[in-house]
């Protein structure tokens, strides 16, 4: 789980020095429970273009910002004191997003909506190798709740190893990811399914030093 969680951060990013402070506001929190343990996400519903990732590597919770507009990564290492989170700042990252880019498929997608009902809704999403559709890598299935919530595909990203680097996918409006199940055609890759178990709003804002 530690590679899935952190497998584009690792990737991508070299540690660098940075004298330069940054303000990030965060207004929606997410918790999902993996196959071994939980990643929880922090999001600001006006501005898609970074989010904050928390995971825990060597029994240590460490969180990342991930901002794709200044291609830059931020660490923090976070402590958990009577379920209110407190974040230590840690370093400055590059992240060589185009390099990244150029070892991702662009792949092809077949997608089907099923609406159960009026609060649920069922997305399914099968990722084809290329544009003759023979070859399957995987397939994502959504249960989607309605929420004030924007899915976007770096979202989704951080549970389906970058699908969506490379190929963008529109995802229907006002709905959040209740639960994720991906499944890759590959014996040697292990399946993954995600269950939401807690999302709030919130009022939080971190600063790089």
């Amino acid at each position: 789980m530690k590679k899935l969680f952190f497998f584009l951060f690792l990737i991508i990013c070299s540690f660098k020095k940075d004298g330069q402070n940054y303000i990030y506001n965060f207004n929606v929190f997410l918790e999902y429970k993996g196959n071994n343990n939980s990643v929880s996400y922090m999001l600001n519903s006006k501005d898609s273009l970074y989010d904050l990732q928390i995971s825990q590597v060597d029994k240590v919770l460490i969180g990342f910002i991930n901002d794709k507009n200044k291609a830059r990564g931020f660490s923090y290492q976070v402590e958990n004191f009577n379920n209110s989170l407190h974040f230590r700042y840690l370093n400055s990252q590059e992240l060589f997003l185009e390099k990244y880019k150029k070892y991702k498929n662009n792949f092809v997608f077949d997608k089907k909506l099923i609406i159960i009902d009026s609060v649920f809704s069922n997305l399914k999403i099968t990722v084809f190798k290329n544009k003759h559709k023979k070859n399957i890598v995987r397939q994502i299935e959504i249960l989607l709740k309605k929420e004030d919530f924007i899915i976007t595909n770096d979202f989704i990203n951080h549970f389906t190893h970058g699908t969506f680097v490379n190929n963008e996918i529109k995802f229907p409006e006002n709905y959040i990811p209740k639960k994720i199940v991906v499944q890759y055609n590959n014996s040697s890759t292990e399946n993954f399914t995600y269950d939401l178990i807690q999302f709030k709003k919130i009022n939080t804002q971190l600063i790089t030093k």
